[in-house]
């Protein structure tokens, strides 16, 4: 009876540790290109992204006339991403981060010597990683569901 208690304590724990775990997202998944159906100048799709941005609590700053880089942190937490823009669409691709969990490769047996962190270790030869903690995704969604509300009010 002890022993199946005790097992049980160990299953609820190991349990709870599993669940806080996060998964790893491929970068290709979360780059994104968005295409606008709405006619809107220039102009008004970089305002769009800069409004979308700041409610999201990202900070940003011009690159080129096509080009914005948009920076969020939270906690050590880094995050890079440069937002191309036209009139008609705008795309989000990662740039680079700083204490981000990343795997550079996609190989399943290369995974342990391929995992770094961003800001302590980077990727072999300045390639970009393969995959980064499932948390990127969630800020980049929460960053395109925000400039994607501020376009509707355009």
């Amino acid at each position: 009876m002890k022993n199946s208690i005790r097992l049980l304590k160990i299953f609820f724990v190991v349990l709870l540790f599993a669940g806080c775990a996060r998964p790893m997202v491929a970068l290709d998944d979360v780059n994104e290109n968005h295409t606008i159906s709405k006619p809107l100048t220039k102009d008004q799709m970089k305002e769009s992204i800069l409004e979308g941005a700041k409610y999201a609590g990202w900070k940003v700053r011009d690159l080129d006339p096509n080009t914005v880089r948009a920076t969020y942190q939270i906690r050590s937490h880094t995050v890079h991403v440069q937002i191309e823009y036209t009139d008609s669409s705008y795309s989000l691709h990662y740039k680079s981060s700083n204490d981000m969990k990343m795997y550079c490769t996609k190989s399943e047996s290369d995974k342990e010597k391929g995992l770094v962190v961003s800001g302590i270790q980077n990727c072999p030869g300045d390639m970009p990683p393969y995959s980064i903690h499932a948390a990127y995704k969630t800020w980049i969604d929460q960053l395109n569901d925000d400039i994607q509300t501020s376009l509707a009010s355009k």
